[in-house]
């Protein structure tokens, strides 16, 4: 990674998925800071989330720290929530923090739920568009192995364009699906 960013201009965004403790993160931040900071955008999830650590390292280090797992209704030194429409109520969520920028995205879903991320994300920025980050975490169509639900979906550089139709654009797919009743 530094090689990369000593070489080229761009920001990076970081996601420990709460594989550290406090400490080691602040001796890591403490080694990599010099070369990571000018290219940071933030880091997600350096440890489990208490309001006090988060503002400690906030305090030591020039780092935006964005809390994904753990939220438990407070956001104190955080300052990017990033949100997933198929697992939380964002609309609600960000009434309830108007001050901390947003990032949307999904739990490397199927592409029917990356869909309905974007589609949320849209009517959400319409509403909220200076919370919401320059570039949010949608931009999963290349995870898997092609399904013809992919096929529908187009990048533009860094843009997904979501197929033309009713609802999410990809009603005749989901017709041609083999339902089963469950219940």
């Amino acid at each position: 990674l530094r090689g990369l960013l000593e070489q080229h201009s761009f920001k990076v965004r970081l996601d420990f998925n709460n594989r550290l403790n406090k400490d080691q993160f602040l001796r890591w931040l403490d080694q990599a800071g010099k070369w990571l900071f000018p290219s940071l955008d933030f880091i997600e999830d350096p440890f489990y989330y208490k309001s006090s650590d988060w503002k400690e390292v906030k305090e030591q280090f020039p780092v935006r720290l964005a809390l994904d797992w753990g939220y438990q209704g407070q956001v104190e030194g955080v300052d990017v929530l990033v949100l997933k429409p198929s697992s939380q109520d964002i609309f609600k969520l960000i009434k309830e923090h108007p001050s901390v920028k947003i990032v949307v995205t999904h739990l490397m879903d199927h592409p029917v739920g990356q869909l309905r991320a974007i589609a949320e994300a849209q009517i959400l920025f319409q509403s909220h568009p200076r919370q919401f980050l320059t570039h949010q975490g949608l931009c999963g169509i290349y995870i898997y192995q092609p399904l013809s639900y992919f096929h529908r979906m187009k990048m533009n550089k860094d843009v997904i364009c979501p197929p033309q139709g009713v609802g999410l654009g990809v009603d005749d797919l989901l017709e041609q699906e083999p339902w089963q009743r469950l219940v």
